[in-house]
């Protein structure tokens, strides 16, 4: 017996033994003889033999019937006569393609006739061998086409689904074939599996063919879109009063009448995000963004408003960013790096959260002079402090293109945000409450279009208390048919209903999913269940058609539960032992992620979590200090006199102190022997060091840090070693300890030139510069910055070094200043002044704007001196910054004295004092006290001088000079001593 298979890969067998042919034109000459069973030998010449003469034709044709001859050992073809050929009618063959064209079956049809076999240079065969392939393929197509038909009329859609699925696998281009799938889809009332395969399928013609879809198979795909939107429309009630009022406020926004924000207030499950969706699903009045807050990334500083941004991708476009801002964007997030086609991160040396909050605010109110934008914040009892004093700012400003809806619960940080924006008339507060006995029985009777006995409709109000979610889960109940009459179903058995009849391969789904706070990306999805796409797709759309799940899809597919209740519900019913196995797994795939830069910290909160959820401490801790270290982002390499000092509110401070000590607690807990351990200790040593000198605890805090300086030394950590002795000039600087501020910029030099770090090295000379200017030694010093700014502006070619070259040119300003040159300090003032508003950068140039202000008064020039100042105190307000804002302040106070504006220099005199408590600097309390004695001396020869302020200065002039001599000696500004002591000799 000889079988022969030519559908798919070719393969001959003679006895159960594989025939194997000599050469290739010998197995297709047998290939063409067994379909055609008789040819004469012109027709075979010029089939293989086409660009040969007669002759060699011939005898290669003989050839090639004598090696088919002995590769079966029989004769397999007979000759009559001299011209025709003839297969051997006593061979019994069993061959697929005859088989399939005889029988009428699609069986045999395992793939494209001879498929993957060619011969070189043998146009002819190969021309007979793509027109039978397509002549059996239609053959085969048809054949389906005909079952299918019967199928559907026998409604029997899920084989009608797989033998449309097999058309496509030999013709992914047959677009009535992905009509009746597409069809089948919607009739299984999976609809979101019919637009995916109806946009996938565009995506590949345009893609691949330049073209588009058909007619008839676009009007499909619309008729079905429609069938969703009447499909997801989903039940409304009782919230009409709250409806009409966010409706009508933004039908008033929309038209550029008088509007306020809404926030909507309420306990989970009452309904407050089906209002905000009944609202949207009816408004198409502007540009409508929509972001959701997690318990889970509260600490992942401004991460909805990174949200917002990626949403505005498109109209980001469109604008004109400086590049400059655009890498800083990217680098913070990531998922940005698509919308500018940025490829290169920023190594942030400013106060990166100030930065990216004024680029965000500038973007967004620049938007919004464009384009009619409302942004929906879900959640927001869950949005860090950070993203949330943006939105108070925004909240402050007056906009008639910009509008917002927030929905929160009630919560003390959330009454604590309303009572602040609250006064500016700009937000109204809509809170929902339970539905009494009455509405929640009008709910469950309009939801379900049928009587229900009022035993049920009692008992229903009286176990969900009127909570919405707990009432559509009843509801829900009632739908599937299910015997309440007993009523003592309880929630658990309520949310176990929403599962009955789920696969175990759905399950399996649910679990994972369930693993995340948020939402679940397809990848992982993928990886964790080991399935293939078409069944995992066609295990989510069973999800989603049960309303358990929905899906998201930007740049990557997301999937979420869709009410928290039921992923909380899913995730506490795993054994710990399985939600481990998984979170480990988790962490595993997102640390695989990370590179090791900037762009890491995008995923350190989802680390934590996972981590923490797979019993992994160590490693828990380990992105917990790193993230950490993200949101304690001092700006070190800059201004170390202080202006690392980040103004947060009380309770961010107490947010990071309280972190600090729960990491304290679990490394005391852990004293793992693992290697990483050390490490670890020596990043949480660094940063408690660092917090505790910016809170000026300086002990606790140089005790850390010393410690820090001890590991790294042992660990030979030069990185962490550089940073740690940053802390301690830092230190030195605040409180004036000149020598051992020497000491540690000499040692970082060491490690700094061990390794050629430019950058590096640059810096120290600049703190060395100061160092010397400290000293009084000021050429060493002009030498020791200039050699700064010399290698600084060759590293400036990217833009990335401008705020260190402004610093070290306000150095340079200083040392005129000190020598009475304050003509020549301005110059410099100027200089730094204006390479940052050139730069868009605001932070540092407080302190720029401040000393010139400080300059400009002593020349006499207190018009221009009062506009530096008023600009530096302008911009103070904006981000929140401390270092020499009592400087600001008080020389502020002095050029509005000089103008007669009494009231309001009195005001900006209390909030010097503020600020000056603030650092605890001897240079700023010094400087304040001069200016302090500059106004007692003036109300001895000014009456309204002294009305206003004689009250508050409440000290005669001898103490101000004297303590103000004392602080102003130690910090060496000799020519400001010589002021206090002309004030004290004008006395005697």
């Amino acid at each position: 017996m000889v079988r022969v298979k030519l559908f798919g890969s070719p393969l001959v067998t003679f006895n159960d033994k594989t025939i194997t042919f000599p050469f290739k034109k010998a197995e297709a000459l047998f290939y063409y003889m067994l379909l055609r069973r008789d040819a004469t030998r012109e027709e075979l010449i010029s089939l293989f033999w086409a660009d040969q003469d007669e002759e060699t034709g011939r005898k290669n044709l003989r050839n090639a019937i004598y090696s088919v001859k002995k590769a079966f050992n029989i004769e397999v073809f007979i000759s009559h006569g001299k011209s025709n050929l003839t297969l051997n009618p006593e061979l019994e063959i069993n061959c697929d393609v005859v088989k399939f064209l005889n029988s009428g079956s699609i069986e045999e049809y395992k793939g494209d006739f001879l498929e993957g076999f060619c011969i070189k240079d043998c146009e002819p065969f190969e021309g007979f061998v793509m027109q039978k392939r397509e002549e059996l393929k239609e053959i085969y197509k048809k054949r389906l086409y005909d079952k299918i038909n019967l199928f559907i009329k026998e409604h029997k859609i899920n084989e009608a689904k797989d033998y449309a699925k097999k058309i496509l696998l030999v013709d992914e281009f047959d677009e009535r074939a992905i009509r009746i799938l597409m069809q089948v889809y919607a009739k299984n009332g999976e609809i979101n599996k019919a637009v995916e395969l109806y946009k996938n399928f565009q995506e590949k013609l345009s893609r691949e063919l330049g073209i588009n879809p058909e007619a008839k198979t676009k009007n499909l795909y619309e008729k079905i879109i429609l069938e969703r939107k009447d499909e997801k429309k989903k039940f409304f009630y009782g919230r009409d009063l709250e409806y009409s009022k966010i409706l009508q406020n933004f039908s008033s926004f929309t038209d550029g009448s008088n509007f306020k924000n809404i926030l909507i207030l309420g306990e989970a499950g009452i309904g407050k995000t089906r209002l905000v969706e009944e609202f949207v699903d009816s408004f198409k009045g502007c540009k409508i963004i929509k972001v959701n807050c997690y318990a889970a990334e509260e600490s992942y500083i401004l991460k909805p408003w990174g949200d917002i941004l990626n949403s505005l991708g498109e109209e980001l476009k469109m604008e004109d960013i400086p590049r400059s801002w655009k890498i800083a964007l990217s680098s913070f997030f990531p998922s940005l790096e698509k919308v500018f086609k940025i490829d290169e991160a920023i190594n942030y040396d400013t106060n990166k959260y100030k930065l990216i909050e004024e680029i965000v605010m500038s973007i967004i109110l620049n938007l919004s002079n464009k384009h009619k934008l409302l942004f929906i914040f879900e959640d927001l009892h869950w949005m860090d402090n950070i993203s949330l004093s943006i939105l108070k700012k925004l909240l402050a400003i007056e906009r008639k293109n910009l509008s917002f809806i927030l929905t929160a619960r009630y919560d003390k940080k959330i009454n604590n945000f309303y009572s602040e924006i609250v006064k500016y008339d700009r937000i109204e507060k809509i809170e929902l409450l339970r539905f009494n006995k009455e509405d929640t029985k009008n709910f469950v009777l309009k939801a379900l279009s049928k009587e229900v006995p009022d035993e049920i409709l009692q008992n229903i109000y009286i176990e969900t208390e009127g909570n919405t979610f707990f009432i559509v889960e009843y509801v829900n109940l009632l739908k599937n048919g299910k015997k309440l009459e007993s009523f003592n179903v309880k929630l658990k058995e309520i949310l176990n209903t929403r599962f009955l009849g789920i696969s175990k391969g759905a399950q399996r789904v649910l679990d994972i999913i369930s693993m995340f706070y948020d939402k679940a990306p397809y990848e992982y999805i993928k990886l964790l269940s080991n399935m293939e796409d078409d069944e995992l797709l066609d295990i989510l759309d069973e999800l989603i058609y049960k309303f358990i799940l929905t899906e998201t899809k930007k740049e990557d597919i997301f999937y979420k539960f869709t009410h928290q209740k039921l992923r909380d519900f899913v995730y506490e019913n795993l054994s710990e032992a399985k939600k481990r196995i998984l979170h480990l797994k988790i962490a595993n795939l997102i640390e695989a992620k990370l590179k090791g830069d900037k762009k890491d910290a995008y995923y350190y909160e989802g680390l934590i979590y996972h981590f923490e959820g797979a019993g992994e401490r160590l490693k828990a801790v380990k992105y917990k200090l790193k993230n950490l270290c993200e949101y304690l982002n001092y700006t070190n390499e800059l201004f170390p006199e202080g202006s690392d000092i980040k103004s947060f509110d009380k309770e961010s401070q107490k947010t990071m102190f309280k972190k600090l000590d729960e990491i304290e607690e679990d490394l005391e807990k852990i004293k793992s022997s693992d290697e990483e351990y050390p490490r670890i200790l020596l990043l949480f040593c660094y940063l408690k060091g660092r917090y505790f000198i910016w809170e000026g605890e300086y002990t606790k805090g140089t005790s850390f840090i010393q410690r820090a300086i001890e590991i790294s030394r042992h660990l030979k950590d030069d990185e962490m070693l550089l940073k740690s002795l940053r802390q301690m000039i830092n230190y030195a600087i605040q409180v004036h300890d000149v020598e051992g501020m020497g000491e540690y910029i000499d040692e970082s030099f060491k490690i700094a030139t061990k390794h050629k770090n430019k950058k590096e090295i640059a810096v120290l000379l600049r703190l060395k510069g100061l160092n010397y200017i400290m000293h009084e030694k000021f050429e060493r010093a002009e030498d020791s910055l200039k050699h700064s700014l010399m290698i600084l502006e060759g590293l400036n070619n990217d833009g990335s070094q401008v705020l260190n070259i402004a610093a070290a040119l306000n150095y340079l300003g200083n040392i005129k200043r000190l020598n009475v040159d304050f003509k020549g300090a301005l110059v410099y003032y100027k200089q730094a002044i204006e390479m940052c508003l050139n730069s868009k950068i605001m932070t540092g140039i407080t302190v720029f704007l401040t000393n010139a202000g400080h300059a400009s008064y002593e020349m006499g020039d207190y018009l221009k001196a009062r506009d530096y100042l008023a600009r530096a105190v302008d911009i103070y307000e904006k981000i929140d910054a401390y270092w020499l804002r009592s400087v600001a302040e008080g020389y502020l106070t002095l050029t509005l004295i000089k103008q007669g504006k009494y009231q309001s220099a009195m005001e900006h005199l209390k909030r010097a004092d503020t600020f000056v408590q603030k650092l605890k600097s001897p240079y700023e309390n010094g400087i304040l006290l001069r200016i302090k004695a500059e106004i007692k001396n003036n109300m001895e020869y000014n009456e309204r001088v002294r009305k206003e302020f004689e009250d508050y200065l409440k000290d005669d002039l001898e103490f101000y000079c004297k303590e103000g001599i004392k602080l102003l000696e130690k910090v060496k500004e000799n020519y400001q001593v010589d002021i206090l002591k002309t004030f004290l000799k004008s006395r005697d």
